[in-house]
């Protein structure tokens, strides 16, 4: 082989090599920040989650709450219910009792 060739092909061949350790440094590099950016993101996403939880917890509270407050709104008004049908009842022995008191 020439010299022109030999130099040509060990040139090539040192390219080569640089090109190769380039891209796998390039490659780590790349690899490293993407696996710092998916650890913010699993932190950022957690805390999300977290928050996400107590607002459910919250929720279900207040829906304890209010289905606490329809119990007692129902209890409420059958005792109303049962009240106003009591006036009914004494108004009626007034009335009666107020007609014989009036024939009286």
């Amino acid at each position: 082989m020439s010299d022109g060739v030999l130099a040509a092909i060990i040139s090539g061949a040192i390219s080569l090599i640089g090109i190769v350790v380039t891209v796998v440094v390039s490659n780590r590099k790349m690899m490293d920040e993407l696996d710092k950016r998916s650890e913010v993101k699993d932190t950022e996403l957690k805390g999300e989650i977290a928050v996400i939880k107590t607002e459910i917890a919250d929720l279900r509270k207040s829906q304890d709450k209010h289905n606490n407050m329809i119990e007692r709104m129902y209890g409420a008004e059958k005792d109303i219910a049962r009240v106003q049908e009591q006036m009914k009842v004494a108004n009626h022995r007034i009335d009666d009792l107020e007609k014989i008191t009036a024939k009286a």
